[in-house]
């Protein structure tokens, strides 16, 4: 007898015998088993397996094949090899297969069965080689092999003469267990075969219970903004052994720790079964719900026997984030325009609302001193109504730039804006003066008002006028084209013809471009000028021929409001007949030199009509002097008869006829009938 096994062959419970023995020559040969009626008594007839001759060495029992049923192998010394016997149910076996023949002949010693990579099917150890080699076969679940394992590679040639397996250092996997003869010891053979979980981040390594943070490998998240900022590290488990390695926490990846709430998974491992060499990924999100460190740890359940849990630190940084602009980069402007031209807004970034805690200032930009803004709400206007025909911007095209700073007390942030001013159709624009002086008495124009349409056209192109309004309007005409302004009479300072008699003359003048109107308040001041005297006494009169007295009490006053005669002084300047008559320079008393004859007319073309010119000097420096034609007419008068015979004579005495012809005229140039004597 070589071997005995004692082992379940038919699954009820009672452990048989399995036994095989060999002469060396073959010719009694037999492996078999023995069956036990469950008290211990065994049944004497062997049930055969095979009696095939083979040089057994040893006889192991396992289900190789995973269909349920005890096989039976076999170490044959002879030619080195392990053989299978498959149960094939009712206690037959399959003939005999060659399992391993790669040992030596002579040195297939000893046969153990074990599931030593744990994945379910029983795998078989044994020598290899010449003996030197201690080895296992790995059985792919049918009883097929797919590989060998090394476990020793430096025995002693057929030095071991037993093998055993169990976890006698209780991580979950089968150790190997020799004695040997002729070193006379027992050696032990840990099993290497087991996940060996490892972790990395950022391609660095993270150690398992490793309480520091580190940036190289991601588990310091870094500074990130409180609230409204977020980080994401994206994390490698690595499986490092040669067996697969389970992740069995549920959740796969657990965060725990003071500030775990400011962590999240956002991506869980998948898949969790990780085979030798594999990996997978698992991603992290850092929110941090304030200004401060926050710290966590990550742990991560798996069937590692070293490392289960996977435990390692995790922290960051809350920030305060800078203020976040909301409102518009940019804006238009209609010009002329007054008001809020954008209103400003940003948040603290923090989740606050906006303007809340923060102030603005401009702090740059080409156009910044065109702008004001309000500290506390943002609003921004223009330091002066913007003018789309004249742009005050630095490179004058009508887009002003400037920048904008918000401060929440901590931090601040800069934003560039962009304003754009946009034409409208203005009013029309008066470039002529309010106000004016005319001289009394003149006529023409009193003022040449202009406008233009106040979006950069000429004067008085595209605009008509007209007179609106005003206390004084009625004394005035405008040309709608030209905008020429004259009187409806010459004024007269010294008469002033507007409602309150002061001279100023107020007017209200419209001008039109057909689109928009534009109004002006005028006052036109007339001014008083120096005047001639004004004659007012007749330019023509009648005396009586024979008369002596004033002819003609001429009169003037100085034209500017004087009395009559006040400063004036008269005097005979010319005409045909000026040396017929005299003058007080005073009073202007008018006189014949001497007393006219009708009858007998002195003036030029003897037509009784004097004509002479009298000058009024108001006696001014610059000799402001009037002239007046008078004309005297002489009229007839009824003269006493007139004696033109001798008043004396002589006459003889005695005589008789005649002594003297009295003869006489009318008087005004008749020939005497008529005269009575």
């Amino acid at each position: 007898m070589r071997a005995a096994v004692p082992v379940d062959m038919d699954g009820d419970g009672d452990l048989y015998i399995l036994a095989g023995s060999t002469d060396g020559t073959g010719s009694n040969d037999l492996i078999a088993w023995y069956e036990n009626d469950g008290t211990g008594t065994y049944n004497g007839t062997p049930n055969q397996i095979t009696t095939e001759h083979v040089n057994l060495e040893w006889l192991e029992a396992g289900d190789i094949d995973g269909d349920g049923d005890m096989d039976v192998l076999a170490a044959n010394k002879d030619d080195g090899s392990i053989l299978l016997y498959r149960n094939t149910g009712g206690g037959s076996f399959s003939p005999k297969e060659v399992l391993i023949s790669t040992i030596a002949a002579g040195y297939a010693r000893f046969v153990k069965l074990a599931d030593m990579d744990d994945d379910g099917d029983l795998d078989i150890i044994s020598q290899g080689d010449t003996g030197t080699k201690l080895v296992w076969y790995e059985n792919d679940g049918t009883g097929s092999i797919i590989d060998t394992h090394s476990i020793h590679t430096s025995l002693i040639a057929l030095a071991i003469n037993y093998i055993s397996v169990g976890d006698l250092d209780n991580n979950g996997t089968l150790d190997v267990v020799t004695s040997t003869r002729g070193q006379n010891t027992i050696d032990w053979y840990k099993n290497l075969y087991e996940p060996d979980i490892e972790l990395t981040g950022n391609s660095n390594d993270i150690n398992d219970v490793d309480a520091a943070t580190s940036a190289t490998n991601h588990t310091d998240f870094g500074s990130v903004a409180a609230v409204s900022g977020t980080v994401t590290r994206t994390f490698t488990i690595e499986n490092n052994g040669n067996k697969d390695l389970n992740l069995d926490g549920a959740p796969v990846v657990d965060i725990t720790g003071t500030h775990a709430g400011d962590f999240s998974v956002t991506s869980q491992p998948a898949p969790t079964n990780i085979n030798p060499s594999g990996s997978t990924t698992f991603q992290v999100e850092f929110d941090p719900s304030a200004i401060s460190t926050r710290d966590a740890e990550i742990t991560i359940d798996n069937d590692d026997p070293d490392e289960d849990p996977f435990n390692f630190a995790i922290s960051g940084t809350g920030t305060n984030t800078p203020p976040a602009f909301t409102s518009s980069n940019s804006a238009t402007f209609a010009e002329n325009g007054t008001g809020t031209v954008l209103d400003i807004n940003a948040n603290d970034g923090d989740g606050g609302v906006n303007d809340a805690g923060i102030t603005y200032s401009i702090t740059g930009g080409v156009d910044m001193a065109d702008f004001n803004i309000d500290a506390n709400t943002g609003e921004l206007t223009f330091t002066a109504a913007p003018d789309f025909e004249s742009p005050t911007d630095s490179d004058t095209n009508n887009d002003y730039a400037l920048e904008v700073t918000a401060d929440d007390g901590v931090e601040t942030a800069t934003q560039a804006i962009t304003v754009d001013v946009t034409d409208v159709n203005d009013a029309p624009i008066f470039t002529s003066t309010a106000t004016t002086n005319f001289a009394e008495n003149g006529t023409g124009t009193a003022l040449d008002v202009n406008a233009n349409d106040g979006d950069g056209g000429a004067d008085d192109v595209g605009i008509t006028y007209s007179i609106t309004g005003g206390t004084d309007a009625a004394d005035f005409n405008i040309d709608v084209n030209t905008g020429e302004l004259t009187f409806v009479s010459a004024p007269d300072f010294e008469n002033p013809d507007d409602a309150n008699t002061d001279n100023d003359y107020e007017i209200e003048v419209t001008a039109d471009d057909g689109v928009q109107t534009a109004t002006q308040s005028i006052t036109i001041t007339v001014t008083d000028v120096l005047e001639v005297p004004v004659f007012t006494s007749a330019a023509a009169t009648n005396f009586t021929e024979n008369g002596t007295g004033t002819a003609l009490d001429v009169e003037a006053h100085d034209g500017d409001g004087g009395a009559t005669d006040a400063g004036i002084t008269y005097s005979i300047f010319g005409g045909t007949d000026a040396a017929d008559f005299n003058i007080d320079a005073n009073t202007g008393e008018l006189t014949f030199v001497s007393a006219p004859d009708f009858e007998s007319p002195d003036d030029a073309n003897t037509d009784n009509d004097y004509e002479i010119e009298v000058t009024a000097d108001d006696g001014t420096a610059s000799n402001n002097t009037a002239t007046q034609t008078i004309t005297i007419t002489v009229t007839d008068a009824t003269d006493a008869p007139i004696f033109t015979s001798a008043a004396s004579t002589t006459f003889a005495e005695n005589g008789t006829g005649t002594a003297l012809d009295i003869d006489a005229n009318d008087g005004d140039g008749g020939d005497g009938g008529g005269v009575l004597y």
